[in-house]
């Protein structure tokens, strides 16, 4: 029985690629896969290091869309490229919850006579 090792991210310099940069800053995860090929990933080893099936990674690569933050999210984190250069924030909640003093402004303002 063999030992499953978790592939290695691409090395943080393929991110400042003339090539890389964009497809990361406009989120074009198709682009970004189809580099990535370049570079020598398979579709099993993105899809290891994403959290995606390899059919997942084969749909985008052949022109599926990706919108969904929190998904972008996970394929942003899961190969390492900067987050800010994706324009996602850096905390550790994907849906942001606005501050309290906010909140309890909305509902009072909310309140019928």
């Amino acid at each position: 029985m063999g030992v499953y090792h978790m592939p290695q991210r691409p090395d943080p310099r393929i991110w400042q690629e003339p090539d890389m940069r964009p497809a990361v800053a406009e989120r074009d995860i198709t682009r970004l896969y189809r580099l990535l090929q370049t570079h020598g990933y398979t579709q099993q080893h993105i899809a290891a290091l994403t959290g995606q099936s390899q059919p997942e990674v084969s749909a985008i690569i052949h022109g599926r869309q990706v919108q969904a933050y929190d998904v972008i999210a996970r394929i942003i984190d899961g190969l390492g490229a900067p987050r800010g250069m994706a324009g996602l924030s850096y905390t550790t909640s994907h849906s942001p919850q606005p501050p309290r003093p906010a909140i309890e402004h909305a509902a009072r303002s909310c309140r019928l006579p």
